[in-house]
């Protein structure tokens, strides 16, 4: 996957882009199913309501997202502007349909990281299963 990012330095110091970025990702849901999924446990038991809650927090983390700068590394000068080139192969823990989010830490800055699972095509012969 390949996507392109326009930054603009107005600080007053140059900011270094990496070559790589990373960071990690979580379902934007991710809180809402853990929780509603303790509140349909039929169970007092603390330990395994506290044991649902958990292993769905773990279940929304998506992974890490990291990030091939292919071109525009390199320290972006006071007043520059430039359109990074970025390449990611998706993890596997990312769900179809799902939205993600993370925060990108960039020269001491932190950016927003949106991302949205798009439904996979469903293929297959007319007339036939799918």
């Amino acid at each position: 996957m390949q996507a392109q990012l326009l930054l603009e330095n107005r600080g007053n110091v140059p900011i270094e882009i990496d070559e790589t970025l990373v960071t990690g990702v979580f379902d934007n849901d991710g809180i809402e199913t853990a929780l509603a999924a303790a509140y349909r446990l039929d169970s007092d038991d603390i330990t395994q309501i506290v044991g649902t809650v958990f292993a769905r927090l773990r279940d929304a983390h998506g992974g890490l997202l990291k990030l091939r700068v292919t071109e525009g590394a390199g320290a972006l000068a006071v007043g520059e502007r430039r359109l990074l080139t970025i390449e990611t192969v998706l993890s596997s823990k990312l769900h179809t349909g799902h939205g993600y989010h993370g925060v990108l830490q960039l020269g001491g800055h932190a950016i927003a990281v949106r991302l949205s699972v798009a439904p996979a095509l469903i293929t297959g012969k007319p007339g036939g299963k799918r």
